[in-house]
């Protein structure tokens, strides 16, 4: 075996003062469930969000969102959940891109009440 060289000898700095603003949840026009929220420091790095969510005494992650350099505000769609009656709470884990982490748990929810789509019932 040869030894491992480095690919690169640049060291990624990630702050810690990276926030989600104006994070929330709603419905849209086809009744799925939208996560929306706002990065507060967009020099951070971030190389993904992974959208993890809450629901029936499980916790596990539904999808994720690529990190787009200078875009602050993000969204992600509920195709995975959006379709079961129940409360569901959402959690962003942002990854960098050197590996590390920061998560922000239970910063969104929502709440189904009926699988019938509103149409039906308006």
């Amino acid at each position: 075996f040869s030894e491992l060289q480095p690919v690169s000898d640049e060291v990624f700095f990630v702050p810690s003062n990276i926030g989600l603003l104006n994070v929330g949840s709603s419905i849209n026009s086809l009744g799925e469930i939208v996560i929306n929220w706002k990065v507060s420091n967009s020099g951070s790095a971030p190389e993904t969000f992974v959208v993890c969510c809450e629901f029936g005494g499980f916790f596990a992650p539904i999808g994720s969102v690529p990190a787009i350099p200078g875009i602050r505000n993000y969204r992600f769609v509920d195709h995975v959940l959006n379709a079961y009656v129940g409360k569901k709470t959402y959690s962003i884990v942002v990854v960098f891109v050197d590996g590390s982490t920061k998560a922000f748990n239970g910063i969104a929810s929502s709440v189904k009440n009926t699988s019938v789509p509103r149409e039906l019932y308006e």
